[in-house]
């Protein structure tokens, strides 16, 4: 006898798995929807007991069996952040922000026409020669040509300082005995230039001029003094020898002085006589004084 074939009805179930783990930075969520068809084959075999005779009857049965699953499963995971670095491929936001440009405001300015510069093309001088005493100044003056040029300024320069100096507006001084050249020259770059020779001659005495012309000595051994001095005052040599003419009425205490000092004159005895003042710069310039011994 054969047994009744079971049917076992299979019904679709839904599962729903939430797994919720610590995580501190991303939340993913993954929706799984699986599909499953499953066919299951069932093949029974009955034996029943024995009557009379035995009979094994063995009946194949085939059971088929449709079964659908759909599953549909929810799963959110929390990925905790471990030592090893992990990946997440995140969407990118790109923001542009646009930033005003400050655009420089260029003013056109025409262009100017400057008038052409003009050049020095010769510079003359009152004089190519000149001769001075010692002390002495004069004048150097320069003319520049062409009369427009564009920068008339000059330069004085001395060849030796030590023998005449030149000041920026061409006062030309002799210091000593010698000779210099004074160089003018074009300050705006055109080269041009001119000179002038300076012979500086010694500056010597034209007069000797005493404090007093006739003094006395009213005892005997007295002294007395006399200031000398030469002229012009840029005398080169300024020493001025002293000499009596009656060394036994008159002694000169001090037979050399500079000029504009006094000489001590002293008296021996009794009498008169002079003392002559002489310029030492070989002028021959000279002057007297009479000088009495009263006693």
């Amino acid at each position: 006898t054969a047994e009744p074939t079971t049917k076992v009805p299979v019904s679709e179930t839904t599962v729903t798995e939430t797994t919720t783990v610590p995580v501190s930075e991303t939340t993913v969520t993954e929706t799984t929807t699986v599909p499953v068809t499953e066919t299951t084959t069932v093949t029974e075999t009955t034996t029943v007991a024995p009557t009379t005779e035995p009979t094994t009857t063995t009946e194949p049965v085939t059971e088929t069996t449709t079964v659908t699953e759909t599953t549909t499963v929810t799963e959110t995971t929390t990925v905790a952040p471990t030592t090893e670095p992990t990946t997440t491929t995140e969407p990118v936001t790109e923001v542009t922000t646009t930033v005003p440009e400050t655009i420089p405001t260029t003013t056109t300015v025409p262009p100017t026409t400057k008038p052409a510069k003009v050049l020095v093309r010769r510079i003359t001088l009152n004089t190519k020669s000149q001769t001075i005493y010692t002390g002495k100044t004069f004048r150097l003056k320069a003319t520049v040509s062409p009369t427009n040029a564009t920068n008339k300024g000059v330069q004085y320069i001395t060849s030796n300082k030590r023998v005449a100096t030149v000041t920026s507006t061409g006062y030309v001084k002799g210091i000593r005995p010698g000779t210099a050249y004074i160089t003018v020259k074009a300050k705006d770059g055109s080269g041009k230039y001119a000179k002038c020779r300076i012979t500086v001659k010694p500056q010597k005495a034209t007069a000797v001029k005493l404090s007093s012309k006739s003094v006395n000595i009213y005892e005997k051994g007295g002294k007395i003094k006399v200031k000398a001095t030469l002229y012009p005052s840029n005398v080169y040599s300024k020493s001025i020898t002293v000499k009596s003419n009656n060394t036994k009425i008159i002694k000169v205490i001090t037979p050399s002085i500079v000029s504009g000092k006094y000489a001590t004159l002293k008296a021996v005895k009794k009498g008169s006589t002079t003392v002559k003042f002489t310029a030492a710069d070989g002028s021959k310039k000279y002057a007297t004084c009479k000088v009495t011994a009263k006693k």
